[in-house]
C-alpha cells in the first residue's frame, strides 16, 4: 500500500509501528482487524507523521471503499480515544505510549 502512494513515504517505520499498535489493541479487545482497519490505520498514521497518504491510495491498495475507510477512521479514533479532527496534532510515539490530547 505504501509503495503505491502518489508521493514518497519518508517515515514508514512510524506508520508500521502505529498499524501494529492498533492491530494489537484491537486483538486485546477481541475486535476484528481486517483490510478496512489496516487501510484506516495507515491513513491515520499518515496524518500523524505528516505524510501525504490519500484515502484514495489506501482504498485502492486495500480494495475497500473510501466510505469504509472514513467509517473505520472514526471507529479507530473512538476505540483509541483520539480526536479524529486533531490527528495532525498527535505523535505516533505518544499515542503508542498512551498519551491523548
Amino acid at each position: 500500500c505504501l509503495d503505491n502512494a502518489e508521493t514518497p513515504i519518508e517515515d514508514r517505520q512510524s506508520i508500521y509501528r502505529l498499524v501494529e499498535y492498533i492491530a494489537n489493541y484491537y486483538d486485546a479487545l477481541n475486535m476484528r482487524f481486517a483490510d478496512s482497519e489496516v487501510a484506516a490505520s495507515i491513513w491515520i498514521a499518515g496524518k500523524m507523521t505528516g505524510e501525504t497518504i490519500l484515502q484514495r491510495d489506501v482504498q485502492e491498495a486495500m480494495n475497500v471503499s473510501v466510505v469504509t475507510v472514513r467509517l473505520q477512521v472514526r471507529a479507530i479514533c473512538t476505540t483509541l480515544n483520539l480526536d479524529s479532527k486533531r490527528l495532525k496534532q498527535y505523535n505516533v510515539n505518544d499515542v503508542i505510549n498512551g498519551v491523548r490530547i
